[in-house]
């Protein structure tokens, strides 16, 4: 399906919707793109629920975030023909996280996956703990996914922690863990800051 957002009015329009119903109650087949659906759907042992809508939104957010997907790096670029068994494994039976603090096999690879690299160390440390809690204990824990309110929440933190570079104007996020350990933060409008700080603290947070 295909959703269709208005800035102006929050108003969100929904078409080419096939293969929707209420939780628990589509005894049908289940047809889709693996790379969006939950891995328990991949493999085949669950229908769509509030649960796996949840895996699909962390998946779309990171797409939105990152330009790429949590769960194609080095596993992905290795495969030679992504036919549906390689997509139930990479999607499905083996899925890796490919910033898995604990399994660095999926790791994006440089030259091919680079927007991942490039945008990860740009967003706050709270935005990464969500993908990374979505991409590692919501692989396997449904129940455990991360919620529409804690994303809304880390989102609107996130707008009101904006900074101005004062090199060249673009806005950065300010990450308060990067504060706390002394750590710049990094312009990616100039690349200002990787040998100094932007004197900023900002209020609003909730």
């Amino acid at each position: 399906g295909n959703l269709f957002f208005d800035p102006a009015t929050g108003d969100v329009l929904i078409c080419d919707n096939d293969n929707v119903a209420a939780s628990g109650i589509d005894n049908s087949s289940v047809y889709g793109t693996p790379r969006f659906m939950a891995p328990e759907i991949v493999r085949g042992k669950a229908k769509p629920s509030r649960e796996t809508d949840l895996f699909s939104l962390a998946v779309l957010l990171f797409y939105m975030f990152m330009l790429g997907h949590p769960l194609e790096g080095k596993l992905e670029a290795d495969i030679k023909c992504m036919d549906i068994h390689a997509m139930n494994k990479l999607y499905g039976t083996h899925p890796v996280f490919v910033f898995d603090p604990a399994d660095k096999s999926n790791r994006p690879v440089k030259g091919y996956q680079d927007n991942v690299l490039i945008f990860w160390d740009l967003y706050p440390q709270a935005l990464k703990d969500l993908f990374t809690e979505s991409f590692t204990t919501g692989l396997n824990a449904p129940n455990k996914r991360i919620t529409e309110k804690v994303w809304l929440k880390t989102f609107a933190n996130l707008m009101t922690g904006i900074i101005e570079c004062p090199k060249c104007g673009a806005e950065v996020f300010y990450d308060a863990e990067k504060t706390a350990i002394q750590v710049a933060h990094t312009c990616w409008g100039c690349g200002r800051g990787k040998h100094g700080s932007y004197n900023y603290n900002p209020t609003g947070h909730i």
